[in-house]
């Protein structure tokens, strides 16, 4: 007959094994390796051609390239994050922008942020804008089987949303909650699929070349 004693020193030896192969799992899978962003700002018709570099919020970021001022007055620069939902918040002289975007984690990307003026004047020292997280946006992304395709969704009551797309990837960073299908289309091919976007989610929905039918 097991007593008490024995029965708890066998449930403290499966807490332990249990204890100890989560940790050998959690060993055995990578952490995930930051990528990189090119911001552009879009000029503001505020800001004088000729000012010092922005003021740059992205949390959790590494600048690999500090900002070059173009001779339109915008501003390129790199970043290094890692994948998932980001935030990014630009101030200039006299104006400001932000936006969210996504980053997968196999593919760097490219993005513009829109400056846009500050009513209060003095946008390089008013508040960074920060992201309102009570609007119910989800996104949908993915990774593409080749260069040249576009993605666009619609909802089925006649609104439709076009892609942004960097060489192999295609970014709906924001889209109200819903049903969706999603059409890849490009080089000869096409492809039809139904999407379900949640809020505050992003959806992954990468596409095969198996996925499209050509001669379409």
């Amino acid at each position: 007959m097991e007593t008490h004693a024995g029965a708890g020193e066998k449930r403290i030896a499966c807490f332990l094994a249990a204890l100890v192969a989560v940790t050998l799992l959690a060993a055995a899978t990578p952490p995930p390796e930051p990528v990189n962003v090119t911001v552009s700002t879009i000029p503001c018709r505020a800001d004088p051609l000729r000012q010092a570099a922005p003021r740059i919020y992205a949390p959790g970021s590494q600048m690999l390239e500090a900002p070059a001022r173009m001779i339109d007055g915008s501003f390129i620069f790199t970043l290094s994050l890692f994948p998932g939902s980001r935030w990014i918040a630009v101030n200039t002289d006299n104006c400001r922008g932000a936006r969210h975007f996504v980053m997968l984690d196999s593919t760097a990307r490219r993005i513009e942020v829109g400056l846009t003026p500050y009513a209060g004047g003095h946008a390089r020292r008013a508040h960074m804008i920060r992201r309102d997280y009570s609007l119910p946006l989800g996104s949908l992304v993915g990774l593409l089987p080749i260069p040249g395709l576009t993605a666009e969704v619609d909802d089925g009551h006649g609104k439709t949303y076009g892609a942004e797309s960097d060489i192999l990837a295609y970014y709906f960073d924001e889209l109200p909650p819903g049903h969706y299908n999603l059409t890849i289309a490009g080089q000869g091919y096409t492809g039809k699929f139904s999407v379900q976007v949640l809020p505050n989610t992003i959806v992954r929905r990468d596409i095969a070349m198996n996925d499209l039918t050509p001669g379409t």
